[in-house]
């Protein structure tokens, strides 16, 4: 902000990584007028190490299937739940199983299932 004259009063959501150098600024506002900054930084990241299948020299691979239902799917079949979804849908579906079990009292009850309605009803008697 080169034609600032005072100091601006700056909140930072999260330090920048130590050592790296802003590559771009980008400054927007608001309606309410209030300034927001966004920095990209470029970061080297070092490479992980090879894992190796167990008693040989062959790199260990993974499968990896992304979805709505599970967060991830191993090629193994190990799930990983989503736990905003999990959170999110808890109640809701203790409340259906709920309703679900008392709905399924009253159908042995009904008029239809009786024995008596059915003899009544035949004809050939």
């Amino acid at each position: 902000m080169a034609k600032q004259s005072v100091p601006l009063e700056i909140r930072w959501s999260r330090a920048l990584p130590a050592g790296e150098v802003p590559v771009r600024l980008s400054v927007t506002r608001d309606r309410a007028g209030r300034y927001f900054v966004s920095v990209l930084v470029e970061e080297r990241i070092a490479a992980l190490p090879v894992v190796f299948v167990p008693g040989t020299r062959e790199p260990k691979a993974v499968g990896v299937d992304v979805g709505l239902a599970s967060l991830v799917i191993l090629d193994d079949g190990t799930k990983f739940d989503h736990p905003r979804l999990l959170k999110r849908y808890a109640e809701k579906l203790a409340r259906l199983q709920r309703e679900l079990h008392t709905e399924g009292a009253g159908v042995e009850e009904s008029a239809e299932g009786s024995g008596e309605d059915r003899a009544a009803v035949r004809p050939d008697q």
